[in-house]
């Protein structure tokens, strides 16, 4: 859920305090800003920030201004009055801080101040977008209010329009049947600045993470395509040992040629190829190169749902050309004109109630996300009802409702793939925004559970993914243009799970990494460093929350210990949330949750892949349209 954003008006005290820091911090770095445009840009970025994270970052903002001054420099000055050493020593000891609230309440702050500082620059550090290609405008297919008028039965609702949702939606609809998709987002757009299509397409403005034993930011999307309109587009086919394992479990139920036909029908209708070379980035190019010089196997380039990529390199914050597939675009926008699908956007289910027994129709409560709690309520019915709303929201609808003999399950078994990213320091221009950002892979030659791929973060971004603070920020921040970034993730053997006091929007979300997935980032860290110093990196940072987190040669790799990483120590996020209502334990093997309802997202994937999931998800959406296309 994107919440709210205060509405302007008068300027309260913690507005006031989070600007005075911020002015005082872009002081201490040595950047310059007109005093009213900063202001603008610290109101704005406060505004946007869902409830929770704004109000830590006004408690963050006065406890430094006050407080912290005193606890961490013995000295009862505030912030801006500190001598320059103070203020940089008592930055770090924040950055570094490993105590959960003070960490979440820290980087709530930095997103504010760092995209006040630093997101000024981010038109002259990278060209400007390419013209974007023609885009299908309008309302999404069949939304016109002519069609239909509620209440309305409908053969179908499925709530979600992701690779699930979209999919199965899709095609169920081809199949002739009557479809609602009822999707919480809206249309998503290209936007120039990243920050901004992060507040918009990310489920909470992109502030949702897991709390554990470390910190992991969790981002979604919340638009039509779900995540699949805001994420890299790669494309990987589920392992076979899985889909093995998958039958042998359900006892034959679940159809392991079957599936993997399917897989290969989500790989042609998405129109999946390999990345080019033509479209490869720097970074992509340069780890290549330092993967050759280590003797490690060669990098391959990753297959990507795209049709005429040209390489903007903003695949996570919307194609600027339209060029990426998407859910929505393979499987909705081609029928616009059917008079038997309707899309909703900005629409939020409220409540689901099951058929009373065999043969009844499923009831679904609807209203307008724009009125919130006080909108109309409208009432839809339909034979099915399929929950597509992403392994993070999914489970509330289960629990909620009560649906499912195995209903309390829901929301366990989250698996995630933690994952993170080392940074190098070339003497060469690397302008490594510039092509596919991961067009480029490799399975650890040691341990098929850690994965390399490419990655970059946009200028405006940047900074709040490096794990250093203050002025030596800032002498990074200086080199952007000189950074090449790899990726990694992690086959992860932690299980998380959801629960939902503050409701389905703003889950509550535990996972503590296991040791065994600590040792595998470490050894994430190790592989894509030593690669980056035999391609050229002058200097590496590796994602650490210490102080000892940026090398100058490959022999001080011995010292960092990285085999021996506490949790806490690893800066990481997560884009791959699944398993919560795991086929097997939640779900059965043809994914029916209970009598007319099933479920369709990334909730279903049994256990951690390994691999990114998307054509995983659009397998089992393709294999329940087909079941479904059949028992009607």
């Amino acid at each position: 859920m994107i919440s709210a954003p205060a509405k302007p008006g008068r300027t309260g005290a913690g507005e006031r305090a989070v600007f005075h820091f911020t002015r005082a911090y872009a002081s201490h770095v040595g950047i310059e800003l007109d005093p009213v445009l900063l202001r603008e840009q610290s109101d704005e970025a406060l505004r946007s920030l869902p409830a929770g994270p704004r109000h830590l970052a006004v408690g963050s903002a006065l406890a430094l201004r006050w407080l912290a001054p005193t606890l961490y420099c013995a000295s009862p000055r505030r912030f801006e009055r500190l001598d320059a050493e103070r203020r940089e020593r008592l930055l770090a000891r924040l950055q570094h801080t490993r105590g959960m609230l003070g960490r979440v309440a820290f980087l709530a702050l930095k997103a504010v101040v760092l995209g006040a500082c630093y997101g000024q620059d981010a038109k002259e550090a990278e060209p400007e977008p390419r013209p974007s290609a023609p885009r299908p405008d309008g309302p999404p297919p069949a939304a016109g209010a002519e069609r239909f008028d509620f209440p309305q039965r409908f053969d179908f609702i499925v709530v979600g329009s992701g690779a699930g949702g979209a999919c199965v939606a899709g095609r169920l609809a081809r199949s002739g049947a009557r479809v609602l998709v009822l999707e919480r987002g809206g249309r998503a757009r290209p936007e120039p600045d990243a920050r901004v299509a992060l507040r918009r397409n990310y489920a909470q403005a992109g502030c949702s993470a897991a709390v554990g034993n470390t910190l992991i930011p969790l981002p979604t999307g919340v638009c039509l395509g779900g995540t699949t309109t805001i994420n890299s587009g790669t494309c990987l086919r589920t392992p076979q040992e899985l889909v093995a394992a998958w039958e042998r479990r359900s006892g034959g139920a679940f159809d392991g040629d079957a599936f993997t036909e399917h897989i290969e029908e989500a790989w042609r209708l998405l129109g999946v190829r390999t990345s080019g070379e033509q479209t490869m980035s720097a970074c992509s190019r340069l780890f290549r190169s330092g993967a050759r010089r280590s003797g490690l196997p060669e990098p391959h380039l990753l297959d990507r749902c795209e049709r005429g990529c040209v390489g903007s390199g903003r695949c996570c914050f919307v194609c600027p050309t339209g060029a990426k597939g998407t859910s929505s675009g393979t499987f909705l926008d081609p029928l616009r004109d059917a008079p038997n699908l309707r899309v909703e956007l900005h629409s939020e289910v409220v409540a689901v109630m099951a058929p009373a027994g065999r043969g009844g129709e499923v009831r679904v409560r609807v209203r307008s996300v724009a009125t919130g709690a006080t909108g109309a309520v409208r009432e839809v019915r339909a034979g099915k009802l399929i929950l597509s709303a992403g392994a993070l929201v999914t489970p509330w609808f289960v629990r909620r409702f009560h649906l499912g003999a195995a209903h309390r399950q829901a929301g366990n078994g989250l698996t995630i793939h933690p994952a993170s990213k080392v940074f190098g320091l070339f003497e060469e221009v690397v302008r490594g925004w510039e092509g596919v950002p991961q067009g480029l892979g490799l399975v650890d030659p040691e341990d098929d559970a850690v994965r390399y791929e490419g990655a970059f973060i946009p200028y405006e971004m940047a900074a709040l993914a490096m794990p250093v603070e203050g002025r030596r920020l800032r002498w990074w921040m200086d080199r952007h243009d000189r950074l090449a970034t790899f990726g990694f993730m992690v086959r992860d053997e932690a299980r998380g799970r959801i629960r939902y006091p503050l409701g389905a929007e703003r889950p509550w979300i535990r996972y503590d990494l296991e040791p065994i997935d600590a040792r595998r980032l470490g050894r994430g860290m190790e592989l894509a460093a030593r690669v980056l110093f035999a391609a050229g990196a002058r200097r590496v940072m590796l994602p650490l929350n210490r102080a000892a987190n940026e090398l100058a040669a490959p022999r001080e790799l011995a010292s960092a210990r990285l085999g021996e990483l506490a949790p806490a120590e690893i800066a990481t996020m997560a884009f791959h949330p699944l398993g919560t209502c795991g086929m097997g334990r939640v779900v059965d093997a043809n994914l029916r949750l209970c009598e007319g309802v099933y479920v369709c997202d990334g909730s279903v994937v049994p256990e951690s892949l390994g691999v990114n999931p998307q054509i995983t998800i659009y397998a089992f959406a393709l294999r329940l349209a087909e079941h479904l296309a059949r028992a009607s």
